[in-house]
């Protein structure tokens, strides 16, 4: 996905898989590119590249009960000033922008951020939108009351992310993460024979990294996603579920709850994690 890593070969590798991942097509290139490193974006594209669109909602109709329970972390939203680290497609950035939060949004590359143009187009919310390494957030300390990303993780120096956020988190501030982690066995097997984001060299977040992320925070929660339910993943489609699936799914996520609290030790294994750090 988006931001930077402290080995310069690994970040170099990133940042030229995802300009290339979220590069618009030639025939629905913006009327405006950005032309500069940070700027207010909420206008300027005329469609919303099909690419990205599709894989935008394959994922989110997947994890949408994990971005839900982020997104109950984050509010209320209104009048909140909001970080959001890798902003992807902009689907998240427009759902912060349309509860009321003061939005910036921070890629390593410039087509995410041109991505998250389209997705505002029209809809009148304003973002500032900011080409930066994660790692050196060009922000004064205490900017922001919210700071969220999702996938990000992986592609970035957990203490170093974790030290720079809490210097731009303002006090009683919260960070949200929604990240895959490392052991899910169907994940796991997947990434070493056919990985997506194999090129960027990923280093894939365990729970057990918590502390190197949040030493800096005050307290920790986290939360764990999809054990069993991942069989279903195969079954949704850009459209979203079929009716037929939606009580399987439900059972199986239930299910899953039921082992974490059962079974602690398999939240090792499950496919994602919701991570809220917070500041006193």
């Amino acid at each position: 996905m988006r931001v930077l890593s402290h080995d310069s070969r690994r970040v170099k590798q990133t940042q030229i898989f995802y300009e290339i991942f979220w590069a618009v097509p030639p025939g629905a290139q913006p009327s405006e590119t950005p032309s500069s490193e940070t700027e207010l974006i909420g206008a300027g594209a005329e469609a919303f590249d099909p690419k990205a669109k599709a894989h935008d909602q394959n994922l989110w109709y997947f994890r949408r009960s994990s971005l839900e329970a982020a997104y109950q972390n984050l509010e209320p939203l209104a009048g909140k000033r909001l970080l959001e680290i890798g902003p992807g497609s902009g689907r998240d950035t427009l759902r912060f922008a349309q509860s009321g939060a003061r939005v910036a949004a921070v890629d390593l590359t410039r087509n995410s951020l041109r991505q998250t143009r389209h997705r505002l187009y029209g809809g009148g919310e304003t973002v500032l939108a900011c080409q930066a390494d994660a790692h050196r957030l060009p922000f004064p300390d205490q900017s922001f009351d919210r700071i969220f990303a999702s996938l990000v993780l992986m592609h970035l120096d957990w203490q170093r992310l974790g030290a720079e956020c809490a210097r731009v988190l303002a006090p009683g501030g919260e960070v949200v993460f929604v990240e895959p982690l490392a052991w899910h066995p169907v994940a796991w097997l997947f990434r070493q024979i056919g990985s997506l984001f194999k090129p960027t060299q990923p280093r894939y977040f365990r729970l057990k990294d918590i502390p190197e992320l949040a030493g800096a925070f005050d307290s920790v929660h986290h939360q764990e996603f999809y054990l069993t339910s991942v069989a279903i993943l195969p079954l949704i489609g850009p459209a979203g579920e079929p009716a037929w699936l939606q009580p399987i799914r439900a059972g199986l996520d239930r299910l899953d709850n039921a082992l974490f609290t059962w079974v602690p030790w398999f939240r090792t294994w499950a496919l994602m994690a919701v991570i809220v750090l917070r500041r006193a």
